[in-house]
């Protein structure tokens, strides 16, 4: 038997070495080799360093910044717009309820603390980006996870679950309360109306609408719906929605048939976004908190999921070797 395992493995090897020999291909790089040993050695030294060099895939460092902070294009452009948010928050404070040096204080504090913890998130994300960024197929979970601090910076960090509202609320005196309640009212109406007005204007190119159904349209939006709450990019969607809602008799009388029949299929639309809006805390009717515990940030139903430009960073795979 050990003689048997010695001639199979002498004889097996040479049989197929002078197989490969024999072979046609075999004889022209013998050939060649032979007339032109250099030409060929320079040839199998360029495959050589082509097969070390084959780049790896890898998303660059900047693309998390290009997803996440879009026109803001990194962390210091939206630090700045948070910055800028909440001194205009004090300001608006100090105007409507005159606060105090000390109450001013209190409340800048609370609102650096918001803005430390948004960008704490930011960072955990950005650590679970260096861990996925050569996986072409679970880069999709990074930005799924970017979307509800995408939406935080469109809306704003300063919400009801903020530490800056906790504490707003146990540091204003009763009437600073009032005052502030009352002008806050008063701001959201208007920038409720400017809503209103670029929803009928949608509509209009839709529906084809004369003068005196716009401007009814306006009014009975403006008096039948309420303002989200947590204004955002889905301003529209939650005034659309609440439009849905309303009695068909006061609604039905401002179109005419072809128009009701066409804004049937929006209302549809708009009636598949109301879970979303109201998880989201977007919708008036959303949970207090709702925004805050939106977290993994779950799409919006009709709204596509689109990745954005890439610039693929390219890695020597013999790099660092």
């Amino acid at each position: 038997m050990k003689m048997l395992d010695l001639l199979l493995r002498r004889i097996v090897p040479a049989i197929a070495l002078v197989w490969v020999l024999a072979l046609p291909a075999f004889a022209q790089f013998r050939a060649r080799l032979i007339a032109e040993p250099e030409e060929v050695a320079g040839e199998a030294e360029d495959v050589a360093v082509d097969v070390l060099a084959q780049p790896a895939f890898v998303f660059a460092d900047e693309n998390f910044d290009q997803w996440l902070f879009q026109d803001l294009q990194n962390s210091a452009g939206a630090r700045g717009r948070l910055d800028s948010q909440l001194q205009m928050r004090l300001d608006d404070l100090v105007a409507s309820c005159g606060l105090s040096d000390g109450q001013r204080q209190k409340l800048h504090l609370a609102g650096r603390g918001d803005i430390k913890r948004f960008f704490d998130r930011i960072d955990e994300l950005r650590r679970r980006f260096q861990t996925m960024k050569t996986d072409q197929n679970r880069i999709g979970e990074i930005m799924q996870a970017m979307q509800p601090l995408q939406m935080q910076l469109r809306s704003g960090i300063f919400d009801e679950a903020s530490l800056f509202a906790k504490a707003l609320r146990s540091t204003l005196t009763t009437d600073q309360s009032d005052r502030f309640e009352s002008a806050d009212r008063d701001r959201r109406r208007f920038r409720y109306q400017s809503v209103i007005s670029t929803l009928v204007t949608k509509l209009d190119e839709d529906l084809a609408l004369r003068a005196v159904q716009r401007r009814g349209l306006a009014e009975l939006l403006l008096a039948e719906t309420r303002p989200p709450a947590n204004f955002g990019q889905y301003d529209q969607y939650v005034a659309m929605v609440q439009m849905a809602h309303l009695p068909e008799d006061k609604l039905r009388p401002l179109f005419d048939d072809p128009q009701w029949k066409l804004l049937q299929q929006q209302f549809k639309q708009a009636r598949d976004m109301e879970p979303f809006l109201k998880s989201n805390g977007f919708h008036p009717d959303a949970p207090a908190g709702a925004a805050a515990a939106a977290g993994a940030g779950a799409m919006a139903p009709g709204v596509p999921f689109l990745l954005p430009a890439v610039r693929r960073a390219r890695v020597r795979l013999n790099e660092g070797f």
